[in-house]
């Protein structure tokens, strides 16, 4: 008996002390005592995105959050439940593998989606696709200089283009996972693959008013769910939004049928207490009659319907389901879904941009608060947004997101284009590396990539919406390589 208890201390021990040496290795990045001269990223950004994020915000406050945890490194978890449970599942020497739930029918739902439009409008799709040469191997940009000249036409256009782009999602998104995890020094990962196909399910099309066609999905909570309940994985991957969903595909605009016309001008004065006068005037400055005032102002503003000419400025438009309207209930169907698998971690995307205005940025702040107010909000769900450098700026493209992806690092890691979907795998495969490692609750978890990270919030840049001294916490992929290099091992312990 007194052999096992000192066999059962010295693994205990040997535990505690890999898991200690795992904290003390991610304090001492943060405190900038180890560097990768190998990270992809070129040094001199980095450093500026490093910089920058320190100073910005030490100037307005003082001391930063990022300031202060570049100063003090992580403290070791100390809870002893804590470490008897990650004892437990580290003396079964059980790897995690995380579950990735996506679609990974190479475009089958797309062409379901085209064949019940295409019988519930009585037109005959393949025709359509014939007449514009579309094929298996058409691309995007080739579909993008189409010009269709009926409702209908722009429906399979849509539909064609959403097949193209997306209809390889669930193996991009699983590549840019297996990526990551080279990058960080392992080559042979396993992992789980979930088709989303079932869970997803077309709900309505529909034009919005200038005639571009938008296509509604919703992705049903109860099917995810029992994707879920099937699985063992410890880590789910969810690049995707539970609840309702759309794409629009950006055909058409709205333009000023007099472009260069000045509109007319109209103030008003008044005499001591004597009434107020109303002048018009036009573009020449001469004084007008109120109704020469609206006609002229009417024929500035004029607006006509065209199809745009420009390839460029042709592309589907995500209708996010983290938008204002629809952030509570989809964050709500997530926040649902984590609750009831406590023992599990889900990385879920925050979301992608309508377009270049903030105002239009996937925004979870209102909807989280509201949900953490009514005791719905669980400590293991972990959202992913991705930022992009805007002049001397750092531009969170998701309002509210636990975690951030430089854009970049997308490119150069994942080798993919700049979207939530795919910082999600990358953070995915950081959470399954910390669990091989025996850090498996939710809070700890957390801690740790929060000091991976860079608080790169300026409370007065326009993405953080005045003076908020809420974190922006972006991922910085060379601290997270080098805490789980082995050539780090002689000095912190294996990993």
């Amino acid at each position: 008996m007194a052999d096992l208890e000192r066999s059962q201390n010295s693994e205990n021990s040997e535990l505690i002390n890999r898991k200690e040496s795992l904290f003390s290795k991610i304090g001492s990045y943060l405190s900038g005592r180890m560097e990768d001269s190998d990270y992809l990223a070129d040094p001199t950004k980095r450093n500026f995105l490093r910089t920058a994020a320190v100073l910005g915000t030490t100037a307005f406050l003082g001391k930063s959050i990022a300031a202060e945890r570049l100063s003090s490194p992580v403290q070791p978890i100390q809870s002893p439940n804590q470490v008897e449970a990650v004892q437990s599942e580290e003396v079964e020497h059980k790897p995690s593998i995380p579950l990735i739930i996506d679609t990974f029918d190479d475009g089958k739902f797309y062409d379901d989606v085209i064949a019940a439009q295409a019988a519930a409008r009585g037109i005959d799709a393949q025709s359509i696709l014939d007449k514009f040469g579309i094929t298996p191997d058409t691309t995007y940009s080739e579909i993008k200089e189409i010009q269709p000249t009926t409702p209908d036409e722009r429906v399979i256009l849509l539909l064609s283009s959403l097949k193209t782009v997306y209809g390889t999602h669930g193996e991009d998104v699983s590549k840019v996972r297996e990526l990551t995890a080279q990058f960080l020094g392992e080559t042979d990962s396993q992992v789980e693959h979930a088709s989303q196909n079932n869970p997803i399910t077309f709900d309505s099309l529909e034009f919005d008013e200038v005639g571009n066609p938008i296509l509604w999905l919703v992705s049903s909570i109860e099917d995810v769910d029992q994707v879920v309940r099937q699985s063992q994985a410890p880590v789910i991957n969810m690049s995707f939004q539970i609840g309702k969903v759309g794409m629009k595909y950006k055909l058409f605009k709205q333009v000023l049928v007099n472009p260069d016309m000045k509109p007319p001008d109209k103030s008003s004065r008044s005499v001591s207490d004597g009434p107020v006068t109303i002048i018009y005037r036009d573009a020449e400055r001469n004084i007008i009659s109120a109704e020469e005032y609206e006609k002229l102002l009417s024929l500035a503003l004029e607006k006509e319907i065209v199809m745009t000419e420009v390839e460029s400025e042709r592309d589907l438009v995500p209708q996010d389901g983290y938008l204002k309207e629809r952030a509570y209930q989809n964050l709500g169907n997530l926040a649902d879904l984590a609750s009831k698998y406590p023992d599990k971690i889900f990385v879920a995307a925050a979301g992608n941009p309508v377009n270049e205005n903030p105002n239009d940025f996937p925004d979870l702040r209102e909807a989280k608060e509201k949900l953490m107010q009514e005791n719905r909000w669980p400590p293991n769900v972990f959202t992913v947004g991705y930022v992009v450098q805007y002049q001397d700026m750092l531009v969170p493209t998701q309002y509210g997101a636990d975690f951030y992806v430089f854009h970049e690092d997308i490119d150069r890691i994942g080798k993919q284009t700049s979207a939530s979907s795919y910082a999600t795998p990358m953070v995915t495969e950081i959470v399954r590396r910390l669990q091989n490692q025996g850090i498996t609750n939710p809070n700890d978890i957390r801690t740790a990539l929060t000091q991976f990270s860079e608080n790169i919030n300026a409370p007065n840049g326009f993405y953080a919406r005045g003076e908020q001294e809420q974190p922006f916490y972006m991922i910085d992929f060379s601290k997270v390589k080098n805490a789980f290099s082995p050539k780090n091992a002689d000095e912190y312990g294996a990993i």
